[in-house]
């Protein structure tokens, strides 16, 4: 059925055309009402993803962009649909992710989730590091990710698609229709939905995205954006596998989940109102903000180990309010923003999260002055306040420009976390380079973070071996030494060669901490051939860990646990065939994974995919 879709669109693909739909030089757009791109934006230096360059890849979620884009390594979970944990300058960690300039959570977590935001209603992921993201989220430990709505501005009907196709019956769909109703006023509706039946068994997943709303051009210094956005996301927490009860431990039949039965259904409805004012006619100053109102439904079906009243299923409800200003200031010499959020909680209590009815008021600043030429030095600072006490982060970073293309920096930050859940103070230092030339692109970092009384949990067993809570067991200094390097070079023949490197080292009391590999390496080679509109880009891509035991991750506990058990071996993802190509207006991406089918995972033990194929399309109507 796939492939007869795919032929059809493929006959048809003469329909198609090309390229933005909010550029003001194309026939099809709004010339007298141009949107404020600025909308959504926490001011970053570069974007690392924008819409355009979606298409190209066998992306089924934002993260593998941001990691395939960027020297960041994400740690997955072995099932499409979790959000997996990221590599936080040595500390492991969900993402600290923002929507448009203000926090986003699925609720009641911690945190958010990259599946809150399909990737046909992404117009630019913005990353902020070190001090500017600590900064900007109270949240973030030196890592956030901004995103942005997409921008549509169509004088006629626009619409675009995608379907994803993948390993262990994974089927997905995403459509996104847009049309301006007034010259001043684009209506958009876009969904997505994907099923998942996972490798093992309770590692299905089901999501769905609804999302529509209006971009009010009020003014060409005053833009509004209203939207909804309804998801459900339904995930098996099957807890990764047990090696005491499989009979073998990577295969498919005889190896046993830790959760045979734990799920857990999300029903959050969110709706934002966001709008940018441009003081001056230059954006010398740009005051921007709005607000967000999250209402969540959460359905937990428990095995009967972890259920303390009889009760197997729990249904509970969270709602959040999020609202927030800030000011941006621009000169030749300097560049201010300072802003305030506001935070309203009202969570019931459940097994993922305590009752909370927090208020968190918080104040931000971020100042850029030019020293000279060359030297540009960042001032950076955050005060959150908390039920108890007070939350507080500061950081400066200093850089300096060789030439329009090379850059140098120095980044020194502190947090106070205030509550201590994680650890109670750290310091974090980032040196790095960057060259981002056409022919030469290079992003190096090495890194030393210090945390003060960093938390260690260990799990709760009964007496068969099932989990059934989480308890800290001790509080200690760690330290974190580390490097992570991205290297894109011309090599034989017209092709590229990428590599990719992630060191991480911890140490307490003079012992080290295996909770990561030492390294994590990914090499790839590309060739990119082109004629006329029409490319083909093919590529192998390895990738190399070195031995570690890892964190364990609990699916109903905010932070990793550690893992005492033997370490594993040296481990490869089994090696990757790809291959992208651009027909007309039309893109398709098949990629073979794990074609070795080897035993792998980068979370114990949350085994990736053994071999598979994973295939992307991507159409646009009246572009």
């Amino acid at each position: 059925m796939e492939i007869c879709i795919l032929l059809y669109f493929f006959i048809f693909s003469n329909l198609f055309s090309q390229s933005d739909t909010s550029s003001t030089t194309k026939n099809d757009t709004i010339i007298y009402h141009t949107p404020i791109r600025l909308l959504g934006t926490f001011y970053p230096e570069r974007d690392v993803y924008t819409k355009h360059i979606l298409p190209f890849g066998d992306n089924v979620s934002a993260f593998e962009i941001i990691e395939r884009a960027s020297e960041q390594k994400f740690l997955t979970l072995g099932a499409i649909g979790n959000t997996p944990f990221t590599i936080e300058y040595g500390f492991v960690s969900r993402p600290s992710i923002y929507s448009n300039g203000r926090i986003h959570r699925q609720l009641p977590d911690q945190a958010s989730s990259f599946e809150f935001f399909p990737l046909l209603a992404i117009e630019n992921i913005e990353i902020f590091k070190g001090s500017e993201a600590i900064a900007r989220s109270g949240n973030s430990n030196g890592l956030l990710f901004n995103f942005t709505s997409r921008i549509l501005n169509t004088k006629y009907p626009y619409t675009q698609i995608w379907i994803g196709q993948a390993g262990y019956e994974y089927l997905g769909s995403s459509g996104l229709f847009s049309q301006n109703i007034f010259p001043n006023l684009n209506f958009f509706l876009l969904y997505q939905r994907y099923w998942s039946a996972g490798r093992y068994t309770n590692s299905n997943a089901d999501r769905w995205n609804l999302l529509g709303g209006v971009r009010w051009y009020f003014k060409n210094n005053l833009n509004f954006l209203f939207q909804n956005q309804y998801t459900i996301v339904n995930n098996g927490l099957y807890g990764g596998l047990n090696p005491e009860k499989s009979i073998s431990l990577f295969d498919n039949t005889f190896s046993v989940p830790n959760f045979e039965k734990l799920n857990r259904i999300v029903r959050q409805n969110d709706f934002s109102i966001n709008y940018t004012y441009l003081a001056s006619p230059d954006t010398a100053i740009v005051i921007s903000g709005g607000c967000l109102f999250s209402y969540a439904k959460n359905d937990i079906d428990l095995d009967k180990f972890l259920s303390k009243n009889g009760e197997e299923t729990e249904k509970t409800e969270a709602k959040m309010v999020s609202v927030d200003t800030k000011v941006r200031i621009k000169s030749h010499k300097f560049d201010f923003l300072f802003g305030t959020e506001i935070q309203k909680n009202w969570f019931e209590k459940n097994l993922l999260a305590e009752k909370n009815d927090d208020f968190i008021p918080s104040l931000f600043a971020i100042t850029k002055t030019i020293l000279g030429s060359k030297l540009r030095l960042t001032l950076a600072g955050r005060v959150d306040k908390l039920p108890e006490t007070f939350g507080f982060s500061a950081g400066s970073k200093l850089g300096y420009s060789l030439d329009s293309a090379t850059e140098f920096y120095a980044d020194l930050s502190y947090k106070a976390t205030g509550n201590g859940e994680l650890y109670k103070n750290c310091f974090l230092a980032i040196f790095g380079n960057e060259i981002l030339k056409a022919d030469f692109r290079l992003t190096a970092e090495v890194f030393a973070r210090f945390a003060r009384d960093y938390s260690i949990y260990n799990i709760i067993p009964d007496s068969a071996g099932n989990i059934v809570g989480v308890s800290k067991i001790y509080s200690q200094n760690i330290n974190f030494l580390g490097t992570n390097v991205s290297v894109s070079i011309p090599f034989l023949l017209g092709s590229r060669f990428y590599t990719k490197a992630n060191i991480n080292y911890a140490t307490a009391n003079g012992k080290s901490k295996e909770w990561l590999p030492l390294l994590v390496s990914k090499n790839g080679i590309s060739y990119k051939y082109t004629r006329g509109a029409s490319s083909l880009d093919i590529g192998l891509e390895f990738e190399l860990l070195s031995q570690f035991k890892g964190l364990y991750i609990v699916p109903f506990f905010g932070y990793p646990v550690e893992y005492n058990k033997e370490r594993t071996s040296w481990q490869t993802n089994g090696l990757n065939l790809f291959a992208s190509a651009k027909l007309g207006n039309a893109y398709l991406n098949l990629s073979v994974r794990n074609i070795l089918s080897t035993n792998f995972y980068y979370l114990p033990i949350y085994p990736e995919y053994d071999r598979s194929i994973r295939i992307t399309v991507f159409w646009s109507f009246n572009d």
